[in-house]
């Protein structure tokens, strides 16, 4: 129920992408983000028959002059997590610190996404399913891992590790009430009236 206005989204970004940040560098043991962050920028609008929230083009909005005149389109900084270097290597040689784990971040983090905290159970879920279908996407994880991503077989079993306590402790959270799941656009703005529960089920 909160005011559509440029402040409100932005705000809402901004946290949903952070905790989204400390979660991913959490899987990867990232070292360095601190001081090491992109944005890009984007413009957002209420769809009118519908309500849910839109994203509009550079290219649309600077064709389309009912697009840019419209007083409820507003555009907003998206982080960007595109320097992913500084991770995992475990051995290369050098030792990573995994910084989020070790100052207990994940400890703190009381609010992310719906869709967020949906997809990391559901890639846990895929990775220790013995139904077929999923082990074949299992497959194509670890294949994507190793061949696309360079990960050693010790870096791939390390952050199949990670996946899976992730999993259990954002559940756990979720179960507690330590942990909400309120920092889609959607949640706020959409007026859906949706929200996934803590085992993913609709309510």
């Amino acid at each position: 129920g909160q005011q559509w206005n440029n402040n409100n989204v932005q705000k809402l970004q901004t946290l949903g992408d952070i905790s989204d940040m400390l979660l991913f560098d959490y899987l990867m043991q990232q070292e360095d983000r601190f001081y090491n962050i992109a944005y890009s920028e984007h413009w957002l609008q209420k769809a009118p028959q519908n309500n849910q929230i839109q994203f509009i083009s550079k290219k649309e909005y600077e064709q389309n002059q009912l697009v840019a005149n419209n007083p409820e389109i507003f555009k907003i900084q998206k982080m960007m997590l595109k320097d992913n270097d500084c991770a995992l290597a475990t051995e290369k040689g050098v030792s990573r610190r995994n910084i989020v784990d070790q100052m207990h971040m994940l400890d703190n983090i009381k609010h992310i996404k719906q869709s967020t905290y949906k997809k990391i159970l559901n890639l846990n879920n895929m990775l220790n399913s013995s139904d077929k279908p999923m082990r074949e996407q299992s497959s194509q994880f670890n294949k994507l891992c190793t061949e696309e991503l360079m990960m050693t077989a010790t870096d791939l079993t390390y952050l199949r590790k990670r996946i899976s306590n992730l999993s259990a402790k954002l559940k756990t959270a979720c179960e507690q009430k330590s942990l909400k799941l309120d920092l889609d656009l959607e949640y706020h703005f959409a007026n859906s009236g949706k929200k996934f529960s803590c085992d993913l089920r609709m309510q």
